[in-house]
């Protein structure tokens, strides 16, 4: 935390908590309107848990998990839900960073023993936004193999 500057707070604010709001509250009149609204955040596990060294990240993740629970109060008398994911360790761009020797150490310390398929956050997403998920709200889905920190 006492290495990270204050640009450095402000951009992950802008990104992770601020424009969130912004699009949300663009776009709330018109999902209003419809007959089945969705807003869906991809947040992180980190939201929930925390993480040594990603501070900042963490706080902005867990601002976005309590914009969600807190939106979907203010949206519940409308056809619009508001729900997070919250991915695991995913297989990606992010996870490519690490050699083959790290990924298999970390692979190793999951309870799956393997890292989140982006298609599985998709098929959450896509259970989010069907029909018969008119009552799913404010909840945080765990797409995480299990791990729990």
């Amino acid at each position: 935390l006492q290495d990270v500057t204050d640009k450095e707070i402000d951009d992950c604010y802008q990104i992770h908590v601020r424009q969130l709001i912004r699009i949300c509250r663009h776009f709330t009149n018109r999902l209003r309107q419809s007959s089945r609204g969705r807003i869906v955040i991809i947040s992180s596990i980190w939201g929930e848990t925390g993480a040594s060294m990603e501070t900042i990240y963490s706080a902005m993740k867990g601002a976005q998990i309590a914009f969600v629970k807190a939106l979907s109060q203010e949206l519940a008398m409308t056809t619009v839900t508001v729900n997070a994911i919250t991915p695991g360790f995913v297989s990606g761009n992010m996870s490519q960073v690490w050699s083959d020797e790290e990924l298999q150490a970390i692979t190793e310390e999951l309870p799956q023993q393997r890292l989140i398929d982006p298609i599985e956050i998709a098929h959450t997403c896509s259970y989010l936004c069907h029909p018969m998920a008119r009552s799913i709200t404010g909840t945080i889905q765990k797409v995480n193999g299990g791990w729990y920190v």
